[in-house]
């Protein structure tokens, strides 16, 4: 897989390990559960590997219809805008609490000289500005599971979609060896309304779901849905 920045998967993961590390370093321990920090930089050697297959293949996902616009929602720490940033014009990024956000895209910036100018950082989804069918791509990754009104969010998500317009969602099945593999990492964050399962089958009323990929084989952990505006 040509990999759109620093050549390879690898080669970008280190990169982006070296910033969260810079990140967890200025924070308390377990300030950044939420975001998700731990589980990429820290903890379990297989949580880590888990966290960033999800990140891999989130992006050969991506990489079959770059171009145009692009929604991250429940953004985190970011470690996916500097792909969104090389692939589409404009990215809009979401997330509740945006601090830890900004703090990955100055470092990011620092280290690259090269500071995006086509990410617009937003708290709520529909500030956005973004007009009615103007969205080629929504990314949803480990979000959805954290707010109560998943199928009103769902709705401003299709509202915003071109049509055919595709929206990637990412979240855990809440299955047994997951919940054992949250207290083996020793995460401490709120649980999840709901599970990706849940999840599924509001997408299946506004969507057509074009794929499932099963993350954390032999123990299913987490599914990555790929859907379309019908």
């Amino acid at each position: 897989m040509k990999f759109p920045v620093y050549h390879s998967f690898n080669g970008y993961r280190n990169a982006v390990e070296k910033i969260l590390q810079r990140i967890a370093s200025a924070h308390h321990q377990g300030a950044l559960d939420d975001q998700g920090v731990p589980a990429y930089i820290s903890g379990f050697y297989w949580s880590r590997q888990i966290f960033w297959k999800r990140i891999k293949l989130s992006v050969q996902s991506i990489l079959e219809s770059p171009g145009g616009q692009c929604i991250d929602f429940g953004c985190g720490t970011g470690v996916l805008l500097p792909v969104l940033t090389r692939l589409f014009n404009t990215v809009y990024a979401i997330d509740i609490s945006p601090d830890i956000t900004r703090e990955f895209i100055s470092f990011w910036n620092h280290c690259e000289k090269k500071p995006p100018v086509n990410v617009h950082l937003f708290e709520k989804l529909e500030n956005i500005g973004a007009s009615q069918g103007s969205i080629d791509l929504i990314i949803a990754l480990d979000s959805l599971e954290h707010v109560d009104n998943t199928e009103d969010i769902l709705l401003q998500m299709k509202y915003f979609l071109k049509p055919g317009g595709r929206i990637l969602i990412s979240g855990p099945t809440e299955n047994f060896f997951y919940r054992l593999g949250r207290k083996v990492v020793g995460f401490s964050g709120d649980y999840h309304r709901c599970s990706i399962y849940d999840i599924r089958k509001s997408v299946n009323k506004y969507f057509h779901i074009k794929s499932i990929k099963r993350i954390g084989l032999p123990f299913v952990l987490f599914l990555l849905i790929d859907a379309e505006k019908r």
